[in-house]
């Protein structure tokens, strides 16, 4: 479960750093590249929330006689 939270802080931190370098290092206007950046980013989290709560989820075991 650590490692769904550690993923989904590391994606927060690409993204952030790699807005404020668009915007303050290269002095780019907000445009397509950085919302494609957000929304890849929102997707990357998604999908990581389906696979930690696909991993929460109670396995059920079959009993054999």
């Amino acid at each position: 479960m650590e490692k769904y939270k550690r993923n989904i802080f590391s994606i927060i931190l690409i993204v952030s750093i790699f807005l404020i370098v668009f915007e303050h290092g290269l002095n780019l206007d907000f445009g397509l590249g950085q919302f494609f950046l957000i929304v890849a980013g929102g997707y990357a989290i998604y999908l990581n929330l389906i696979a930690w709560k696909t991993e929460l989820k109670p396995t059920v075991r079959i009993r054999r006689f």
